[in-house]
């Protein structure tokens, strides 16, 4: 089970594409797709984690496939609603932990104690002969320092050189001054990033074809869970270069235009802090973005993503991203507000411009040579929810076809 605020799915698929590349019989289940050994299917439900029959059912269909090891994206309504129920983890793997979900959960306390609950589930459910039972975690997010004294029989911290973090462990001891599995010697750019997996003695070299230090985080908790189950890490590490799937998530748009194009599907405040933060110091020009936030959902964090755009970006354009059967309009002053308090000036510094399309076109002919445009929010997703209605959407063709729009 792979769980945590951000990075789930890029992880899920990370995670299956090692468990791949180091010799295991591999599925997986996330937001994006459902995969069985090397077929990949797109997940038409809309859903992260499926209802518990749904879950069943793919899981009856990977073990007659043939399937040994499955990867679940586990999210926290899905522990809640008692979707995983049913599901007898062995190993329980955690992202990161940040403003998300309030408006189901109550407070950041709670959400953060549903998602520990993965841990227990895998320590509690019944044992298969030789598989361990084990918890990976980000030692570099504090939320997690309860985790060091799961009950089970496999400990797997990982994290950043230089990054403050909790007291790790990793295998069966405990305590430690650092990760387990530590990436050190990072060397990023736009389009990908490289870096060394340093686990004991061992270093391994890996290149990552996503941008952001984020990234080397999912990209260590796939590693770590391949560790925990006792798999190759080199082999699993080689996994790594190409990993199949991975739309929408820091993936440039190229058509041989002098600034680049990043789509994504951050849509939290750390999300975009995180995005925007990686982004800067690759962006020899300015930073411009657009984004938006969803309607019928925990409409506390709106404000705050004003700030962070705000603080991070040079201009950015306020716009629609699924707000079901609330107004656009409210959506987007609140957000606004954020970015008012956060200093900026409306039609100066940014702009609303409830047409998704045509924000994307007038951050596309604002951007000059060096610069950086960031679509943010929409990532892979194939519709936007507007009333009671799912359109058809794809933000990396509609980013293409405004640059062919615009000459390139």
């Amino acid at each position: 089970g792979i769980t945590g605020t951000d990075g789930k799915t890029t992880t899920s698929i990370l995670t299956h594409e090692a468990l791949l590349a180091a010799g295991a019989r591999a599925g997986a289940m996330t937001s994006l797709d459902f995969r069985c050994l090397d077929q990949i299917e797109g997940n038409p439900t809309y859903r992260t984690t499926l209802e518990a029959p749904e879950i069943q059912r793919q899981m009856r269909r990977l073990a007659d496939a043939g399937v040994e090891t499955a990867v679940l994206e586990t999210t926290s309504h899905g522990i809640a609603l008692g979707r995983v129920a049913g599901v007898a983890y062995d190993v329980a793997a955690y992202t990161n932990l940040t403003h998300e979900h309030l408006d189901f959960h109550g407070s950041l306390e709670e959400y953060r104690r549903v998602k520990l609950r993965l841990a227990a589930m895998a320590a509690a459910a019944p044992r298969r002969p030789g598989v361990p039972k084990a918890v990976v975690f980000n030692a570099d997010d504090p939320a997690w320092a309860p985790l060091a004294d799961a009950a089970v029989d496999v400990l797997v911290t990982y994290g950043l050189e230089g990054a403050a973090g909790v007291p790790a462990v990793g295998g069966p001891r405990r305590g430690g001054p650092a990760a387990h599995i530590l990436a050190v010697d990072l060397r990023p750019r736009i389009g990908g990033i490289d870096f060394a997996a340093q686990v004991g003695d061992q270093r391994l070299p890996v290149s990552l074809p996503l941008t952001g230090r984020f990234n080397v985080r999912n990209a260590l908790c796939a590693l770590a869970v391949c560790h925990a189950l006792g798999l190759p890490l080199d082999r699993a590490a080689a996994g790594l270069r190409a990993p199949r799937g991975l739309r929408g998530r820091m993936q440039v748009i190229d058509r041989g235009q002098p600034f680049a194009v990043v789509v994504d599907y951050a849509h939290t405040p750390d999300g975009l802090e995180q995005v925007l933060g990686e982004l800067r110091p690759l962006t020899p020009g300015r930073l411009l973005a657009i984004f938006g936030a969803p309607g019928d959902r925990d409409a506390t964090k709106r404000p705050l993503m004003g700030d962070v755009v705000g603080r991070l970006a040079d201009e950015f354009w306020i716009t629609t991203d699924d707000p079901r059967q609330e107004s656009v309009a409210d959506i987007s002053a609140a957000i606004a507000a954020g970015a008012v308090a956060a200093g900026r000036a409306e039609g100066a510094d940014f702009r609303r411009v409830p047409d998704r399309r045509e924000a994307i076109r007038a951050v596309l002919r604002r951007a000059a040579p060096g610069d950086t445009v960031l679509l943010a929010g929409k990532g892979a997703e194939d519709r936007m929810l507007i009333g009671a209605e799912a359109l058809p959407w794809d933000e990396a063709a509609e980013a293409a076809a405004a640059l062919v729009e615009l000459g390139w």
